[in-house]
């Protein structure tokens, strides 16, 4: 994680990706939201002491915040298992502080008020509740398969498909234990794969979750006039059904 720099290169690269500058002057708390950014890019060095134009200014002046107050801050304003070393270094009888943040691969690190921040170029992007989920599912931090169908209820579900089912495991479950048991249904209603399997109409809930059989005339698939499409049809059962 840790690794040599030079001071050139904290004073003289340019921001952006990989590299950040921040004065001491900046408020602690402001410091986390960059933790979190190039926690879930790709890592990166966050300086304290030196200003944006590469002048180290360290901390022992007026309005300067302590070395203390931002060492803090991982632990009080940062959410998940952040991968982070610190390194404070001393040029000129000024002291800079170095945050080496690695890459956090399986879930989705947030501040304390859980907001999500990425590192973009040389910009610490507050992130989207949609752009959340997105990342979620890149980092494997959430599955599709686990989201709750609020609308959903265990009056949804194929009962006869359920028990066959609860033959298969020869358990003595209840059918709403099997279910839950098995994340397929959460706090009364169905997740995506509870739907998927033991639902009576998945497509009430999910539009696209049907198979769609087409026969064509010939050995190809033709459109416009020539469209030779003979036969169609669409299956939007439970998958256990479909099969």
């Amino acid at each position: 994680m840790k690794k040599e720099v030079s001071i050139d290169y904290l004073c003289n690269e340019r921001e952006g990706q990989y590299l950040d500058r921040k004065s001491a002057r900046i408020k602690p708390t402001e410091v986390a939201r960059h933790l979190v950014a190039f926690s879930n890019a790709n890592g990166g060095i966050l300086a304290i002491g030196i200003e944006d134009n590469g002048a180290i200014t360290g901390f022992n002046y007026d309005k300067a915040n302590s070395i203390n107050d931002f060492l803090y801050v991982p632990f009080s304003c940062c959410q998940g298992n952040l991968m982070i070393e610190t390194e404070i270094i001393e040029v000129n009888e000024k002291q800079i502080l170095l945050f080496f943040i690695d890459s956090v691969e399986n879930n989705v690190i947030k501040t304390s008020d859980n907001k999500v921040y990425l590192r973009i170029g040389d910009k610490s992007k507050l992130l989207t509740h949609n752009e959340i989920t997105q990342l979620e599912y890149d980092k494997g931090d959430r599955s599709f398969e686990d989201l709750v169908i609020k609308d959903s209820s265990f009056d949804d579900v194929d009962i006869e498909l359920l028990l066959k089912y609860k033959y298969i495991l020869n358990t003595n479950l209840s059918l709403e234990e099997i279910l839950e048991s098995r994340s397929l249904m959460k706090e009364g209603h169905l997740t995506v794969a509870g739907v998927l399997l033991f639902s009576k109409y998945p497509t009430k809930f999910l539009p696209q979750a049907r198979l769609r059989l087409l026969k064509y005339d010939g050995t190809k698939m033709e459109t416009g006039r020539r469209l030779n499409l003979i036969k169609e049809i669409n299956y939007e059962y439970a998958i256990p059904k479909i099969i």
